[in-house]
């Protein structure tokens, strides 16, 4: 097979480069289509914005938005009860500006290794108020074990990220593979559909019990889900 010619080549690394500059995301990564596909159908239909507000979301969105509950205080009350070795791990998962992870580390204290991720690097993650506190990783929610130890997390928190997974079902066990026993993974979805396989992924594998699902201030179907790795 003959070799592709320069100009050629040039053309193609240029028609990535303006995907990437035009839409974002993924959007020149021809090897993960169904990722960039996802993420521009997700923006696409963000008419509430909710994609946006929660990419940049902080402690007090958080509760008043998503929640409905106070994460760094029941981070916190988990770490109390926890009799494990410090240090503590807690994994952001699909942290966006990297304003959540930044606040808290800051709440949380000593004794405590932070791990943030996302899908891409973000330019506003260095920036951060204490960026140099942060493991920051660039790794999707089902591949995570290729990235993380198996049981080396102890709290997982993932604001709509989970939702947005392709395969939640995957993603779950993922999520399973690098809890700690006892680890706590804490998450909202935003589809019934979501909801269905979650449930059905728990009753064919015994990977998690659950430890509360309510609704959320974003109104129904948004769910906010704890689950205890068994």
């Amino acid at each position: 097979m003959p070799s592709p010619k320069p100009v050629e080549v040039k053309r193609k690394i240029t028609a990535r480069i303006h995907g990437v500059r035009k839409h974002g995301w993924f959007a020149g990564m021809h090897w993960r289509p169904d990722i960039r596909r996802q993420l521009l159908k997700a923006r696409a239909g963000d008419k509430k914005r909710t994609w946006s507000k929660s990419f940049d979301a902080g402690l007090f969105e958080i509760k008043k938005d998503y929640y409905g509950i106070d994460l760094l205080q029941e981070i916190r009350h988990d770490r109390k009860i926890n009799t494990r070795k410090p240090p503590y791990t807690v994994l952001e998962l699909g942290c966006g500006t990297g304003r959540l992870p930044s606040e808290l580390i800051e709440g949380l204290g000593e004794g405590v290794r932070m791990i943030a991720s996302g899908v891409r690097r973000e330019a506003q993650w260095s920036v951060q108020p204490n960026s140099s506190k942060i493991d920051w990783k660039v790794m999707h929610a089902e591949g995570l074990s290729k990235r993380l130890k198996a049981e080396s997390v102890d709290f997982i928190n993932s604001n709509l990220a989970m939702s947005h997974t392709r395969h939640i079902n995957r993603a779950l066990k993922e999520c399973h593979k690098i809890l700690k026993r006892g680890g706590k993974l804490l998450f909202t979805t935003v589809s019934y559909e979501n909801i269905h396989t979650i449930r059905e992924t728990l009753r064919n594998h015994n990977l998690f019990r659950v430890v509360y699902n309510k609704p959320t201030p974003i109104g129904d179907p948004a769910r906010l889900i704890c689950l205890e790795k068994l």
